[in-house]
């Protein structure tokens, strides 16, 4: 409840105000600097992405849909963890982006903070990155400002998240495949060079899945020994969990 400006969370039933018992519950959560991810619940007066209910406090009416308490105080104490509303878990776009995300921001958790493992995770989602926006992170690695480290990978992180939380579309796909194209064009022979135009076409008309041409890939891959699979294109994400 409350008005545009000031909200407070009150039980309906009680009318017991609970606003100061839910934000130190959230202030606990801090401390465990360890998460990456939450799923949480849709229509919740705490957890709701964009949908829970704001009533006004004197007229009971419903003023707007907007965000829960808890989905607030993420996205201000932790705006880079990624979220998901439990109504859109189970449509499997939205869960493999989501997972795409949660994984890369786990990855990049367990980086042991200096500049040459930073070039390597830069280099295993060069070709993730391409599917989401125009990939211009490694100029924050070339580090022509000369910063600290730390510095880097603050830069380098929140640049990172906010690239791979836009959903990935077929344009940049197709330029995606297009660049592997030309790093790996040497290696194949006339006839594969080819097919592998011919599939990207494909896929841009619609006639293949990404799945597919993301197969046909793989398999070039183990065919000339291209290390593809040393990057995280291939599985971005434990795929079992896509398809539970």
């Amino acid at each position: 409840m409350g008005n545009q400006n000031i909200k407070s969370l009150v039980q309906i039933e009680t009318k017991n105000d609970i606003t100061e018992l839910a934000n130190k519950t959230f202030e606990n959560i801090l401390p465990h600097q360890n998460l990456n991810g939450f799923i949480l619940m849709s229509k919740s007066p705490s957890c709701g992405v964009n949908n829970a209910k704001l009533f006004n406090a004197t007229t009971d009416s419903l003023i707007k849909y907007t965000q829960g308490f808890f989905t607030s105080f993420l996205n201000t104490e932790l705006p880079l963890i990624p979220l998901i509303s439990s109504s859109k878990i189970n449509n499997k776009q939205s869960r493999d982006h989501f997972l795409r995300i949660l994984f890369a921001h786990f990855n990049f958790s367990e980086l042991d903070g200096n500049l040459d493992e930073l070039k390597l995770f830069h280099k295993k989602y060069e070709f993730i990155l391409n599917e989401h926006t125009e990939n211009k992170l490694g100029t924050i690695i070339q580090n022509t400002n000369r910063d600290n480290v730390s510095i880097i990978y603050q830069n380098y992180f929140s640049s990172f998240i906010k690239a791979i939380k836009q959903p990935p579309t077929k344009r940049n796909r197709v330029k995606s495949f297009k660049i592997i194209y030309i790093k790996i064009k040497e290696k194949l022979t006339y006839l594969d060079k080819k097919y592998f135009k011919y599939i990207i076409n494909s896929y841009r008309s619609g006639k293949i899945s990404y799945i597919n041409i993301i197969s046909e890939l793989q398999f070039m891959d183990n065919k000339y020994k291209l290390e593809i699979d040393k990057t995280y294109l291939f599985c971005p994400f434990p795929y079992d969990l896509s398809n539970s």
